[in-house]
């Protein structure tokens, strides 16, 4: 499933968890609010990865520009301390997507 089906399907699981028929069947309820607190985990880290991205072509364009020596140093600055988060969070969403056996 990639992420834009991992997306998708979270969105679903909230719409589904705020139907009053589920709330009256608590094996379903039970069964989607785990899948749901799954998904939830893996979303935010993407979320949070695409934040960061869009952070770093924010700067690349403030460089390109190199309108402001100040600014380009400070873009510079915080692409290079922005990098290793991206590689991290790509990790980590890696291995919530690909779990280890038990």
């Amino acid at each position: 499933m990639d992420i834009q089906e991992l997306k998708k399907k979270y969105k679903e699981l909230e719409q589904d968890l705020q139907n009053p028929g589920v709330l009256d069947d608590q094996e379903k309820y039970v069964k989607l609010s785990k899948e749901f607190n799954d998904l939830r985990d893996i979303v935010e880290k993407v979320d949070k990865l695409e934040k960061i991205q869009n952070q770093i072509k924010e700067n690349e364009e403030i460089i390109k520009s190199a309108e402001d020596d100040m600014l380009t140093e400070i873009a510079l600055a915080e692409n290079d301390n922005l990098q290793p988060d991206i590689k991290n969070m790509q990790e980590e969403i890696q291995e919530d997507l690909n779990p280890k056996n038990p």
